[in-house]
């Protein structure tokens, strides 16, 4: 019997995760914060169209953040982004 491991459903499950993780971790720390502070806002909406209508201030605030610009830019460019938490 083969003792290596296999690459079957079980085995790819497992790396999404870290793959969600990382993508997470390139991203702006600004919009990863903004992100957690809507999702604690609209933790107790029971309707999810009504979740994503709801209007957070934070919202707002990311959108002219520096690290808003920096991601617009930096794309507009073809470049990775310098995320500055601003």
């Amino acid at each position: 019997m083969d003792d290596q491991p296999q690459a079957g459903p079980a085995r790819r499950r497992r790396g999404r995760p870290r793959v969600l993780a990382a993508e997470i971790l390139d991203g702006s720390p600004t919009s990863v914060r903004v992100s957690l502070q809507v999702m604690e806002e609209t933790r107790g909406i029971a309707d999810v169209v009504d979740a994503v209508r709801h209007h957070s201030p934070a919202l707002d605030d990311l959108m002219v953040s520096e690290d808003a610009i920096e991601g617009l830019t930096a794309f507009a460019q073809k470049r990775k982004p310098i995320w500055r938490n601003r």
